[in-house]
């Protein structure tokens, strides 16, 4: 479930300013963008692509979460990535 929630359900500005964890991944045509996971749902993350040089999130979209040999990680373009120790904000 979600922690950026406040009182009556309310959402911040944050909530899309600030992801929960930065993955490294570059977007294929322009390296100054980058995935991050903005929100955790139960079985499910909220994803987009992080412009750096200009601070603004992109277009939101789902990535499925799984568990391979025991390490938590998401499924994106049909593999699966690992969630390291570093890239945590919250």
């Amino acid at each position: 479930m979600s922690k950026k929630f406040e009182k009556n359900r309310s959402v911040s500005f944050s909530y899309f300013a600030i992801p929960l964890y930065y993955t490294g991944i570059k977007h294929p045509n322009n390296n100054d963008k980058e995935l991050v996971l903005i929100d955790d749902y139960s079985r499910h993350y909220l994803a987009a692509y992080r412009n750096n040089s200009l601070c603004k999130v992109g277009i939101h979209f789902i990535l499925k979460k799984e568990m391979e040999n025991g390490k938590s990680g998401f499924i994106f373009k049909g593999k699966f990535f690992q969630l390291r120790k570093y890239g945590w904000v919250f």
